[in-house]
C-alpha cells in the first residue's frame, strides 16, 4: 500500500463482519491535517488487502473522520463528530454502500439542526437498512443541555432519509443519551452515562424494540433502578432477552432480563477483591448466549470476570488472569469481544522490556472451563505501542486496533486481522494504511 499517504490513529475504531472489516483512522493526514479517513478491508482467499480508503466529502481538518464505524454487508458508517458544517463541532456521519463498481459515498448525514459540539457521530451502528446516529451533546431545550439524542436514517427513493428522532424520555443536562448504542437486530440500547462537564444527577439506557416496519420504545432503565450511579450505560451489550451493562465507577454491573412485565434486574456483579475504592469494574462487557463477561482492567494487571446463567441465575463461573507468559500485562480487560465459547480480550499496556507495547488474549471454553489459548502481539519492535486498544470478534474474524503504533510514521496506527478457525487461529494479517 505505498502509494496510500500516513494515517493518525489507524485502529481507534473497529469494525468486523464476515469478510469485511473497517479501520477508523481519525487523525489520518489525508488531503489535510486531521482530517480523518476510514479503510474498508475486504477478505480474498488468506489475504486482507485494502479495498478502499474512504474520505468525508468535505471534511476538513480536525473533523475526527473515522472516530467511530459500522458495518454490515455492503453497508458502511462513519462518524465525524468533530465535523464543522454548519457550526462548529456539529458532527456528521458518512454512509457509504458497496456497488458494481466498489465502495461509494452515499450521502453525508450533517446536523440536522447545527449547533455547537452536538457531535453527530460519536456512535454510529447499523441494523438492517437502519443506519442509527448518535449525538450525546445535543440540547432538550434552552435549560436542558447535551441531553443527547439518536437519529434513525432509511433509505427511501434512493435518498437516505431521516425516519425517527429518538431523544431521552426523561432528558437530563449531561445525560449525553446517544453516547453508546448496542444492538442484536431485534432490539437496539442506548446508553445515557452522563457528561463529565455537566453535574448529572442521573444515567441511564433505553431500549427499542421492532414492531412492524419500526421501531418502538420499550423502556428506561435509570441507576436509581440500580441504586447507584457512575457511568452507568457507558458499557453496554444486548442478546435476546438479556441486557448486560457496567457502572465503573462504582465498580458494578448489571445484568437485566426481559420478562412479560418489562425488564427487570436479574443480577447485580460486583469484583471480589475486598477493596474500598473502585477499580473500573465495568469498563468493558461481553455477552451471548447463557454467557457474560465484565473486564476489570484496574484491579492488580487486570481481570475478567466471567458469568454463567444457569436455572436459577448468574454467578460467577471463573476469574480469567493472564498467565505466568504474559505477566507484564496491563490493563487486561480493557477491551472485550464474545462469541460462543471464544473470548478475546485486548491488555493495551502490557509491557515488554519495560514498555507499553500491549496484547490480545484468546480465552476458549471447553468442559473443564476457560483457558488462555492464545496471545496475539504486533510485530513492531519498539515500545509505546497500544495492541488491543480496540478489539472486534465475529466468531470468524478478530480485528484488533493499535492506535498508538507508529506504522511508517509516528502515532500512524495499525490494526491486525486474524482469521479464527474451531482448532487454529490463522496467522495475523497486519492492516496498514
Amino acid at each position: 500500500n505505498g502509494d496510500l499517504l500516513a494515517s493518525g490513529d489507524f485502529g481507534f475504531g473497529v469494525a468486523v463482519d464476515g469478510d469485511r472489516a473497517v479501520v477508523g483512522s481519525p487523525s489520518d493526514a489525508g488531503p489535510g491535517e486531521d482530517r480523518g479517513a476510514s479503510f474498508v478491508f475486504e477478505r480474498h482467499g488468506e489475504s486482507w488487502p485494502v479495498e478502499v480508503r474512504l474520505y468525508g466529502a468535505g471534511s476538513a481538518d480536525g473533523h475526527f473522520f473515522g472516530g467511530s464505524v459500522a458495518v454490515e454487508g455492503g453497508l458502511a458508517v462513519v462518524g465525524a463528530p468533530h465535523d464543522s458544517d454548519g457550526a462548529v463541532r456539529a458532527g456528521a456521519a458518512y454512509i457509504f454502500e458497496q456497488g458494481p463498481d466498489g465502495w461509494e459515498l452515499e450521502q453525508k448525514i450533517p446536523a440536522v439542526d447545527p449547533t455547537e459540539f452536538l457531535s453527530i457521530g460519536h456512535e454510529v451502528a447499523v441494523v438492517g437498512d437502519t443506519v442509527l446516529i448518535g449525538s450525546p451533546n445535543r440540547d432538550f431545550d434552552e435549560y436542558t443541555r447535551a441531553a443527547g439524542a439518536v437519529y434513525l436514517y432509511r433509505k427511501t427513493g434512493g435518498i437516505w432519509q431521516l425516519e425517527d428522532t429518538w431523544l431521552p424520555h426523561s432528558p437530563r443536562e449531561g445525560g449525553s443519551f446517544g453516547f453508546s448504542i448496542d444492538t442484536d437486530g431485534s432490539a437496539v440500547v442506548v446508553g445515557a452515562p452522563g457528561n463529565a462537564y455537566f453535574s448529572t444527577d442521573e444515567s441511564s439506557v433505553e431500549i427499542y424494540e421492532t414492531s412492524g416496519d419500526g421501531w418502538v420504545y420499550s423502556e428506561r432503565i435509570t441507576h436509581f433502578d440500580m441504586g447507584v450511579a457512575g457511568r452507568f450505560g457507558e458499557a453496554i451489550a444486548i442478546f435476546g432477552n438479556t441486557l448486560l451493562t457496567g457502572s465503573r465507577d462504582f465498580d458494578e454491573a448489571y445484568i437485566m432480563e426481559r420478562t412479560d412485565g418489562g425488564w427487570e434486574l436479574a443480577e447485580t456483579l460486583k469484583p471480589d477483591h475486598g477493596r474500598f475504592f473502585p477499580t473500573e469494574f465495568g469498563t468493558s462487557v461481553a455477552l451471548d448466549e447463557d454467557q457474560a463477561m465484565v473486564g476489570n482492567p484496574e484491579e492488580d494487571i487486570g481481570v475478567v470476570y466471567a458469568y454463567k446463567r444457569t436455572d436459577t441465575g448468574w454467578f460467577l463461573e471463573e476469574k480469567l488472569v493472564p498467565g505466568e507468559q504474559s505477566s507484564f500485562a496491563r490493563e487486561f480487560g480493557w477491551s472485550l469481544d464474545l462469541k460462543g465459547h471464544t473470548a478475546t480480550i485486548g491488555s493495551p499496556s502490557t509491557r515488554f522490556d519495560i514498555v507499553p507495547k500491549g496484547t490480545v488474549h484468546v480465552w476458549e471454553k471447553s468442559s473443564r472451563g476457560w483457558s488462555e489459548q492464545g496471545i496475539l502481539r504486533s510485530d513492531q519492535t519498539y515500545d509505546g505501542l497500544s495492541f488491543g486498544w480496540a478489539v472486534a470478534f465475529d466468531g470468524k474474524s478478530l480485528l484488533i486496533g493499535d492506535p498508538a503504533s507508529r506504522g511508517d510514521n509516528w502515532f500512524s496506527g495499525e490494526a491486525y486481522l486474524y482469521r479464527y478457525y474451531e482448532k487454529t487461529r490463522s496467522a495475523g494479517r497486519r492492516l496498514s494504511p
